[in-house]
């Protein structure tokens, strides 16, 4: 006999339409499956978001109940009800579900003259941050978001690594013990993030980046070589298959020209891509290519430059954010000589247009096809006046290269609810997507996601919650055409899906 104070009960009813996705020759195009109602009893649990007929992944939270008491229903008799895989019967169905695995998803599949259907209930943790879900337009683009926020429990590490969709469910959730940042995939399909594994002989943290494969399995570990620092800020594996990390190397250099001694210990930023065989085939260090009198805002003279950022443009040199200069370059990934800069001192290219005239301790940088550069502008850390006439704020920010004439011409910006007033002291992202908004992560201070539309509207907004309180992810990103990893009975199994 069930125990009715801990029994959790779905019900689903099931009713045949028109027009359908068919999955064989033989299927009816005439024959729709939709599900037009979910409802379930019991004030203790969760179904999210609220049940609507076009969406087909929730949510759900049931205490530690492991029987679930499900009752479904079609229109039409002769329409097969599967769960988990499991045919359970024709038409109308009470089944009783037994979870072998407190971390199984459910799958509740109707199949009719060769067409399918199938609704996803995925198990929320207890334990695990949990989305909180202001807005999702029908404007917001169509992939999934990835990120990593860390948390502190009984002073130890977490970090939560989350890939989630527009209605904010967890469509991929695992939680790594430590401190680990920059959870992202890649172009071949491999996800990577960066581990916090100790502090070096200069007493600086240090990190590993963590390779995964495509099902999420652990593939490899890298360090930089011959430095003795790797920088988790960011990671990229190249179309060559080759690697790009980045390091806070500490050198003793001569900083007696700014009042600093003639042997002063100093973390410099070096950018170091490694062949898939070991081989370092490129590096760069900041003490030979920057004027160190654009750098005197942030940490001077201990990181004084910053790297936060890498991208390999379009044309196949480096885009580098450099955060304690204010100040982004363009890198030649052959001879490491200096393409363009801007910010900094001496710029060889000049902002115009721009009423805050120029960006601070900025932590992306990006060029795309078409020429234009977005940054995620932190606004901190000035060279200029900004902040004394402005105060300090972030915001996205669009410019156009115009190489020929030597400068960037502003183009757009978006501060947060375009208030111009809120500050991301540190971390934060800004990506364009595939549609063309702006996927825009504010990071420390105000921890809310956003995307924008081109006229700066709002199409989705989000938060990430832990016992009620609010986390913030040091990086966001839109992901497309995944297969993602659902436990059924205990069994694991890939989907792919697009969304």
């Amino acid at each position: 006999m069930f125990n009715f104070f801990k029994r959790f009960y779905l019900v689903f009813f099931f009713f045949v339409n028109f027009q359908c996705n068919t999955i064989d020759n033989d299927a009816d195009p005439t024959l729709t499956l939709e599900l037009t109602q979910l409802n379930f009893e019991s004030p203790s649990n969760l179904l999210y978001p609220n049940f609507i007929g076009n969406t087909y992944h929730y949510g759900l939270s049931f205490d530690n109940d492991s029987l679930l008491y499900i009752n479904a229903q079609s229109k039409n008799n002769s329409t097969e009800i599967y769960i988990n895989n499991i045919f359970i019967g024709y038409g109308s169905i009470n089944y009783e579900l037994e979870l072998k695995n407190p971390n199984d998803n459910i799958i509740i599949e109707l199949k009719n003259k060769g067409n399918s259907l199938k609704s996803y209930l995925h198990k929320i943790y207890d334990n695990y941050p949990k989305v909180d879900l202001v807005k999702s337009s029908n404007l917001v683009d169509d992939g999934f978001i990835i990120l990593s926020p860390r948390y502190q429990i009984d002073n130890e590490y977490k970090t939560s690594l989350m890939i989630i969709d527009n209605n904010g469910i967890l469509r991929y959730k695992k939680i790594i013990e430590g401190n680990a940042v920059d959870f992202k995939r890649h172009s071949n399909g491999q996800y990577s993030y960066a581990l916090r594994e100790g502090k070096n002989d200069f007493n600086h943290w240090t990190s590993e980046i963590i390779i995964l494969n495509q099902f999420f399995e652990e593939e490899n570990r890298l360090k930089c070589i011959n430095l003795n620092h790797t920088d988790p800020h960011d990671f990229l594996i190249t179309e060559e298959g080759n690697y790009i990390l980045l390091s806070y190397h500490t050198n003793f250099r001569d900083f007696s020209e700014w009042g600093y001694s003639e042997n002063e210990p100093v973390r410099e930023s070096y950018i170091q891509e490694i062949s898939k065989d070991g081989n370092i085939i490129f590096e760069w260090n900041s003490w030979d290519n920057i004027d160190i009198n654009g750098c005197l805002n942030h940490r001077f003279p201990d990181d004084y430059s910053h790297i936060n950022s890498i991208q390999v443009a379009p044309d196949g040199n480096l885009i580098a954010s450099f955060r304690g200069c204010s100040s982004i370059l363009k890198i030649n990934r052959l001879s490491g000589k200096t393409i363009w800069s801007v910010g900094g001192a001496n710029p060889s290219l000049n902002i115009e247009g721009d009423f805050y005239e120029e960006f601070c301790g900025q932590h992306t940088a990006s060029e795309s096809h078409d020429g234009y550069i977005y940054i995620f502008d932190n606004g901190g850390h000035c060279n200029g006046e900004r902040e004394d006439k402005f105060g300090s704020f972030s915001r996205a920010l669009q410019y156009k290269l115009d190489i020929e004439n030597n400068r960037l011409d502003f183009i757009r910006d978006y501060s947060f609810k375009n208030e111009y007033n809120k500050y991301t002291s540190s971390g934060g992202s800004f990506f364009t997507t595939r549609n063309g908004n702006w996927l825009i992560n504010w990071s420390r201070n105000i921890h809310t996601i956003t995307e924008v539309s081109n006229e700066n509207k709002i199409e989705m907004e989000f938060n990430l919650l832990l016992n009620n309180d609010t986390l913030s992810s040091y990086r966001a990103y839109r992901i497309y055409d995944i297969e993602l990893p659902l436990l059924i009975n205990g069994n694991l199994t890939f989907e792919k899906f697009s969304n």
